[in-house]
């Protein structure tokens, strides 16, 4: 067989669907992370599991779609730091405990949360960065201090959240008899 009868059967990975340049996914809140990203000049083959040269030739070939750009988009909803999987905790590696005490970063669970944007958690509390700052005590308009959520006014200054609302007179109530 001739090198030209070759490359009739078999075609370069740079028309081939399962070859991979990037893995990227898109967030509704805008956020994109790159899961996977090739080297430069090369491609994943999905087939294979190992990275190609555009020009290389296989038997597994198959062909894409005109403009295709060998990326592969997925979508989630919200933001990265809502999509979390368990891995084995990084700091006993997966043990949990040793000589009766609790790894501090995994609780004992032999695993913590791995979230899409790379951040590795912690069992005891659960809270992303992100959490924290979304989560922070409001400051009071008057004082500035930081003050509780549940607090209706500002006990150092009296500042007031809203103003109270007006009370509402139901007139059409009558009384429940019971027999």
């Amino acid at each position: 067989m001739t090198k030209e009868e070759v490359r009739d059967v078999c075609r370069a990975c740079s028309n081939c669907v399962h070859w991979t340049l990037a893995r990227v996914t898109r967030y509704d809140d805008g956020s994109v992370i790159d899961n996977y990203r090739s080297p430069d000049g090369t491609g994943h083959c999905e087939i294979f599991s190992f990275d190609t040269e555009p020009d290389f030739f296989c038997a597994k070939f198959s062909p894409c779609s005109s403009g295709f750009d060998h990326v592969y988009t997925s979508h989630k909803e919200g933001a990265p730091w809502h999509h979390w999987v368990h891995v084995p905790c990084p700091e006993c590696q997966g043990v949990g405990s040793r000589y009766d005490t609790a790894c501090g970063r995994c609780a004992g669970t032999a695993r913590v949360r791995k979230y899409d944007d790379g951040y590795v958690g912690e069992e005891q509390h659960r809270i992303h960065p992100k959490e924290k700052e979304l989560n922070r005590k409001p400051q009071c308009g008057g004082c500035q201090k930081e003050m509780e959520r549940n607090w209706v006014a500002c006990p150092f200054c009296g500042w007031r959240y809203e103003p109270p609302a007006t009370p509402e007179i139901i007139t059409e109530m009558s009384p429940t008899v019971f027999t």
